[in-house]
């Protein structure tokens, strides 16, 4: 719309221009002469804002190209990180023996030999507690790559998904069954720190998500003038 405004200020113009031309200096009528320098001004000030907005255009759109390709790359953790909760949970009671043993040697340091989980436990059990232990480690890792991409692009990552990573780069094996503990007996829910986790990480991935989309719909829109 506003191209054709200028192109039809331009053919205004062209055309006052002409019939200027045509008259000699005392016969030009007034009416002529300032449409002609008014359909000039509005050219050049049409032309002006037209530049303006492409440029704004242009700035909306770099900015939502980066700010798909890092949400991008930060909502592919979402995945990992919920199958590693989820194969976490799963080992959970081989966890909590292994950690009942673990307090038992440091509750009683003169046992601590007598005290050993991995003479005690089978193969299967020891296998399940170096499988939960990789788990915290790639849900750590996912956390990781967001913190990197928060310091290399700051605010285009939620501050709650930062709050997220920096929460779980600071979980300590010995203490993983107040985040993924989903364990409880029949009737009761489980422990609410485990639950209130649960949540701050669907919402850490799902502002990402959020974002993403909106950064999408940017470069979806025709958007032209």
């Amino acid at each position: 719309m506003l191209n054709f405004f200028i192109m039809f200020l331009g053919v205004v113009g062209v055309c006052t221009q002409i019939a200027t031309r045509k008259s000699s200096e005392y016969e030009k009528p007034l009416t002529l002469v300032g449409l002609h320098y008014g359909a000039m001004i509005g050219i050049i000030l049409l032309s002006g804002y037209s530049q303006y907005s492409a440029s704004q255009s242009d700035e909306s759109y770099r900015k939502a190209s980066l700010e798909i390709e890092v949400l991008s790359e930060a909502s592919e953790h979402f995945i990992p990180v919920v199958k590693s909760m989820n194969e976490l949970q799963s080992k959970m009671l081989t966890v909590k023996s292994y950690l009942s043993y673990q307090s038992a040697q440091d509750r009683h340091p003169e046992l601590a030999e007598a005290i050993d989980w991995y003479k005690d436990s089978s193969d299967s059990h020891q296998a399940e507690l170096q499988s939960a232990q990789h788990s915290l480690d790639r849900i750590q890792s996912a956390a990781a790559e967001i913190i990197k991409l928060n310091i290399a692009h700051g605010s285009l990552i939620p501050l709650e998904t930062v709050e997220w990573a920096s929460e779980t780069l600071s979980i300590e094996f010995s203490n993983v069954e107040s985040y993924f503990d989903a364990y409880a007996p029949v009737g009761e829910t489980p422990k609410s720190s485990v639950l209130g986790y649960v949540d701050r990480t669907g919402k850490a991935f799902g502002l990402i998500m959020g974002r993403l989309r909106s950064a999408t719909s940017v470069l979806s829109d025709d958007g032209g003038i």
